[in-house]
């Protein structure tokens, strides 16, 4: 019998996904435990696994492909001794009507191009020329990038399954290839009901569209449901980390004359990430989130998991110092740089990426004074560092320059109170005037 392969929930917020790279092509045998593709969720690229065994009979999604829905079949393996129809069979059952288009091309008088939506299969656009009759199968990514550089995609040639043009067949046409098309006429896009009309022309547009990355969209759609639905407010104070600084000196300098210590320096996040965790042991109040299960309820976190916001080439993801209360500063800064690494290279575990109980998010690096972030649900509170600056400051009644750092901590206000918020906030101011403590 046949078996369906169907895009995997990678991540619990992921409902569509990317599919960067088949590792099995068509007729190829595979195994339980086999990595058949690599999928780009809203987090990090990662790898699908087989679950049964046979061969791969049919490859429904090219690589590359954007917005593959979560539960879509994407390939299909069939058992020892079944036929090519069997897939067929498969495809026709998971077949959905609502995603089949296909688009008709034929010329006007007015050399623009008119659009006809009908059926066609895999949400690829075949375009139907009436005076060559010829079909030209493509993606929608492929569509949207040759639209945007104004190629006519009669004249690709494609190198996708029969020859359908996908992105890198776009991206490498030849555009003195391209026949210009009449001056006076600028590329659009219209839709009138089932219509769509195309008008190619104009080679260097004023702007250029590119698709979002799976990653990207998801971030869009995340931030806007918290920014909507999470009543945020906002404590922001100055800290003093002149002491701070000095100590992470002295630090630094033992590591780096100790023959028997690791080579490492800590910086002033690792120093954050574990006053942080020194303020929730303190305020395990302040280690919980809302959930809308039954109505509403409060999840009170038993551990101190800190993600740490992280810039990376698709967008932030923000991998996770776990237990970071029972852990040394040299371990935390350790396993923060592994984990950053990472992060930009796309190879985190789900794991390493998925949870946390509380988040911070640090800009001091590109000299930002101060800022507000976004709480990134299910948590209730984000803080967000900014940069280390020379400032006077007045001390036993003596104006002297000292390192000050502002930080501001943003709450959900349906689990947290203001009172409890600022309470944290002094804590942890305290504990980092105080720096000793986080050794401790």
């Amino acid at each position: 019998m046949a078996i369906p392969i169907l895009m995997p929930a990678l991540s619990p917020t992921m409902q569509e996904g990317k599919l960067v790279k088949w590792l099995k092509s068509e007729n190829e045998e595979v195994s339980p435990g086999d990595l058949i593709a690599e999928v780009e969720t809203d987090k990090a690229i990662m790898e699908v696994e087989s679950v049964d065994s046979g061969r791969v009979g049919k490859l429904l999604v090219q690589e590359g492909q954007e917005s593959v829905k979560v539960n879509q079949l994407i390939a299909v393996i069939l058992e020892d001794g079944e036929e090519i129809s069997a897939a067929q069979a498969l495809i026709e059952k998971y077949q959905d009507p609502h995603k089949e288009t296909h688009i008709k091309i034929t010329e006007d008088t007015n050399s623009s191009q008119r659009v006809e939506q009908d059926a066609l299969r895999q949400n690829d656009f075949k375009y139907e020329a009436d005076d060559t009759k010829k079909r030209v199968f493509i993606s929608p990514l492929a569509k949207k990038i040759a639209l945007s550089k104004g190629i006519d995609i009669t004249k690709v040639s494609g190198s996708g399954p029969n020859g359908r043009i996908i992105k890198n067949d776009v991206l490498n046409f030849d555009q003195s290839d391209v026949e210009a098309a009449p001056k006076d006429k600028s590329m659009h896009d219209s839709v009138n009901n089932n219509e769509l009309s195309i008008t190619f022309g104009r080679k260097n547009p004023e702007f250029e569209i590119s698709a979002a990355s799976s990653m990207r969209k998801i971030i869009a759609n995340r931030l806007l449901d918290a920014k909507r639905n999470v009543p945020h407010f906002y404590l922001s104070c100055s800290i003093n980390v002149e002491d701070l600084l000095s100590l992470r000196s002295k630090i630094n300098e033992q590591s780096a004359i100790d023959q028997s210590a690791t080579k490492h320096k800590i910086s002033i996040n690792d120093f954050i990430i574990k006053a942080s965790a020194k303020t929730f042991q303190i305020l395990p109040q302040m280690n919980i989130a809302w959930s809308d299960k039954d109505g509403g309820s409060i999840v009170q976190n038993n551990n101190i998991d800190i993600s740490v916001a992280v810039a990376t080439e698709g967008g932030l993801i923000t991998p996770i110092i776990r237990n970071a209360d029972i852990k040394s500063i040299t371990s935390i800064s350790q396993e923060m740089k592994d984990l950053a690494l990472r992060a930009r290279e796309s190879r985190l575990r789900s794991q390493e990426f998925q949870g946390g109980s509380f988040s911070i998010s640090n800009l001091g690096m590109y000299s930002i004074e101060n800022f507000i972030a976004i709480i990134n649900p299910p948590q209730s509170a984000i803080l967000a560092v900014g940069s280390v600056a020379k400032k006077p400051v007045v001390i036993d009644d003596t104006i002297k320059a000292q390192s000050i750092m502002q930080v501001s901590l943003s709450c959900d206000h349906r689990v947290v109170d203001g009172a409890v918020a600022a309470l944290w906030l002094q804590t942890f101011k305290n504990i980092l005037e105080n720096p000793m403590v986080v050794l401790i």
